[in-house]
This record gives structure tokens, sequence and C-alpha cells, in this order.
């Protein structure tokens, strides 16, 4: 009975909230559509099918990010360990409170809403850079709209600190004293679910048809084919999407539909923008190395998709190695150190928010020119 009660607050809370605004929203939402199969119809079958004739790379896969980018909060145990904090905004100089109850994570802002409890419902991100959470509620013309939470985690000592992004921002309205109101027919809420799920449609306050997590299909393409002709023991069909048959430039497409590509940027890469660290494809298409190397350099040349990423920088200087001999008439070598080093220098890793760590993928020859933008970044995260 208290979990009802708890339930229908909440409810009202947030119509007080949304009702009467320039964005205006409607709670509780018009009837539900009616559900759609829970089979998809594009042939998606599942991690679990898949495990079934490939363990080994289900278990590798399970060590990486892309196994963990999604989860109903609920069901979440970085939701669980947010239970009992507090984050007291830096510009807005309230604070934030969160409690973690049989439906899920909540927050409450005390000196602007009393006790009164605002839904964290869906949870982005491994967790091995950070972790932000998604509110779906549905606005005045019965489209469904999301809610970024203005608080995110970061590192793996899960610090809270303002989402990126949200630095600056205002809340026109009191919806987004808890975060950021991202519109669904801006086609960016369908998007992140897109690049943290396998499958996933926002109907209504819900996610449905939905496949957690950047499984095999999200690389590979719907297996139901394939699952069909191999239990029936009949000829393979190429009707999944294999390693061997890519490119340099159509893995790189591949990867930067959530990693982010050259034509998905507002504005040209800068090599200084040390932003730019994120968007891993991005930088590699910048560099001569994959300019140059006639298809040969490639995500997959130094990345086992289904593993983790490998943290052993000898790793990545075997992989420069191959490439660059210290055999100077056979190809360019580096003049400080011919066997080890390379990535430290060529590929560092840059700190984009504390606890926020990318290995920069623009490989090159850093500069003096480069030194005091990053310089004035470091000072800048100091002052967060």
């Amino acid at each position: 009975m208290h979990r009802r009660g708890s339930a229908i607050l909440t409810l009202a809370f947030i119509a007080a909230l949304v009702v009467g605004v320039s964005l205006s929203f409607r709670w509780p939402p018009a009837p539900p559509e009616p559900a759609v199969p829970a089979v998809s119809p594009g042939g998606f079958v599942g991690i679990q099918t898949c495990t079934r004739c490939h363990p080994q790379q289900a278990a590798d896969h399970a060590t990486s990010g892309h196994a963990h980018t999604f989860a109903r909060a609920t069901e979440s145990d970085v939701a669980k360990r947010w239970h009992g904090r507090s984050f007291r905004d830096p510009e807005r100089k309230y604070e934030y409170r969160y409690r973690f109850g049989p439906d899920g994570l909540s927050t409450t802002i005390p000196a602007k809403f009393g006790d009164q409890s605002f839904p964290l419902d869906f949870v982005f991100g491994s967790g091995r850079h950070a972790v932000s959470f998604l509110t779906l509620v549905p606005n005045r013309e019965g489209e469904t709209d999301g809610v970024e939470h203005r608080v995110s985690s970061f590192g793996s000592d899960e610090r809270l600190a303002l989402t990126p992004g949200h630095r600056g921002e205002q809340a026109r309205q009191k919806i987004e004293e808890f975060g950021t109101v991202h519109l669904r027919a801006s086609t960016e809420l369908d998007r992140c679910v897109e690049c943290h799920t396998t499958t996933g449609t926002i109907r209504g306050p819900d996610i449905e048809n939905l496949l957690p997590n950047v499984t095999c299909e999200s690389c590979h393409g719907p297996g139901a084919e394939h699952v069909r002709t191999q239990e029936q023991q009949q000829p393979a069909v190429e009707s999944l999407q294999i390693a061997s048959r890519w490119t340099a430039q159509t893995q790189l497409e591949m990867c930067g539909r959530c990693h982010r590509r050259t034509d998905q940027l507002s504005k040209p890469p800068e090599k200084q923008d040390y932003k730019i660290v994120r968007f891993q494809p991005v930088g590699l298409s910048q560099s001569q190395c994959y300019q140059k190397s006639n298809g040969h350099l490639m995500c997959t040349t130094c990345h086992d998709p289904h593993h983790a990423p490998v943290k052993d920088a000898a790793h990545y200087d075997r992989k420069c190695l191959e490439c660059h001999s210290k055999d100077l008439s056979v190809h360019n070598s580096c003049p400080s150190r011919r066997q080890t080093g390379c990535s430290a220098c060529h590929l560092p890793p840059i700190q984009v928010h504390p606890g926020f760590v990318f290995s920069d993928h623009w490989i090159r020859v850093r500069t003096p020119d480069d030194l005091p933008i990053f310089s004035e970044h470091k000072a800048t995260l100091k002052s967060d």
C-alpha cells in the first residue's frame, strides 16, 4: 500500500511540474497504444541466442563497456549505490538528494520542492567513464520527450558532478530544475536509445522491444536468418555483417554511428579541441596513419570489439611498430624512442572532465602550439 501511495504522489508531483509552461508536458499520459509484438519484426534474436554457438565471444563481450551501456534503474547496481547520496549544485546552490526503493531511483530538491521526488528511470553508460540518467515524460501533444538528469557520476569512484553540457544551463521551467529536456521531435532522444541499446522503441514513458546494451547484433545485424539456416543445417547465407567483409572506411562509419564521425559534428574538427578525444573515429580519420595506410589501419587493428580495451601501453606500441619499423630505410620511425612509448606520446590520455579520460586518437606529433590549449584545459578542470 505504501509503494502504491508513493507512486501516486510522484505522478501528482510531475503533473505539477509540467503544467502551464512554454514546453508543456502532460501527466498522466493518454492510454497506451496496443503493445508491439515481443519478437522484433526486424529479426533480432538477442545475445542469449548468439551465446549458444559463440560462448567465447559472449564471455569476452561481458567484460566490455559495450555490455553495460543501458539499464532500467530498478535493475542497476549503479543506481542502487546512489541511495543516500547528495550533491550540491555549484551553480544553482541547492542540493539534490537520492533514494533507491522498490520503484527505482529518485531525487529530491528540498530547497525547491520539499520531499517531492522525481524519478530517474533509465541508466545510460557503463560506468567506465560516466553514468547518466534519463526520464521519459509525455508532452501536451502526446509525444514523449526526455529529461536528462543534471547530475552524473564519473570515474571508478563514481564522483558526482554536473552532466557534460549542463554547465550554464538555465531552468526555464520547473521540470528543468532536474535536468535538460530533449525533445523527441529533434530525433536526439531516439539516437540516445539507439546507441546505448541493440533495439528499443520509445513508447510513452517506457522503452519497448528492448534489447539492452550494445551486443552482437548492434554490429553484425539481425541474426534470425543466420540462426534459422544454422539450426536447419542449410548452407550459410550472407545475412550478417561479417568482419572479413569490412573495409577501413565501412568499419569507421559503423563505429562512428555512435562514437561520432566528422560529418556528425557542427564544425570541422580542430586538433587543439581537447573534447575531440571523446570521438575516436573523428580523430583517427584525421590522422596520417589512417589516411596513408591504404586501408590497413582500422579500429580493429588495435581493439578487439568483443573484449574490453587493453590497458597495457606495450600492446599499442607493438601495433605501431608493425608499420613503423626501426629500420629507417623501410619506414619512418620516431627519432626519440624506436621501440617504446609510442602511445604515450602520440595517443596520450586526456581528461575531458574529472574522472572522464579518453586516449586521443588523432595520432600525430605534438607541437608546442598544442600545449597552451591543454594547459588552459587542465586549469579549468581544477576549478570545477
